[in-house]
């Protein structure tokens, strides 16, 4: 005898999961998956050529052109770009300093 009481929604839930056919499902969503992935190859090939045609007739001057203007755009706004590049130029320096004293350690223990 069976004492549990059931969830009469879920139960109705249940029945309905046993009817559906997961092989025929299995099957379309392989399908619709392949088609999905050829529209996005096909899409992805057509963009990558367009842009190789642009890039070989002169969108290589055009693109940096137009990463030069977002650079001094970006640059004027925050001052990134100029803290980034003191911070490069201070870094330098110090790597030059060590390498100077280095340089004036090793030539003082060469003089005795």
């Amino acid at each position: 005898m069976n004492n549990t009481i059931g969830f009469p929604p879920a139960d109705a839930l249940l029945v309905q999961f046993t009817k559906v056919n997961y092989q025929k499902l299995f099957v379309q969503f392989l399908l619709v998956s392949a088609t999905v992935l050829g529209i996005i190859v096909g899409a992805a090939q057509f963009i990558y050529n367009k842009a190789a045609q642009w890039y070989q007739s002169g969108g290589k001057e055009q693109l940096i052109a137009y990463a030069q203007r977002a650079v001094l755009f970006i640059n004027n706004r925050t001052g990134m770009f100029d803290k980034l590049y003191a911070l490069t130029v201070s870094f330098y320096n110090r790597i030059e300093l060590l390498a100077h004293k280095i340089s004036d350690v090793t030539d003082i223990e060469v003089a005795q």
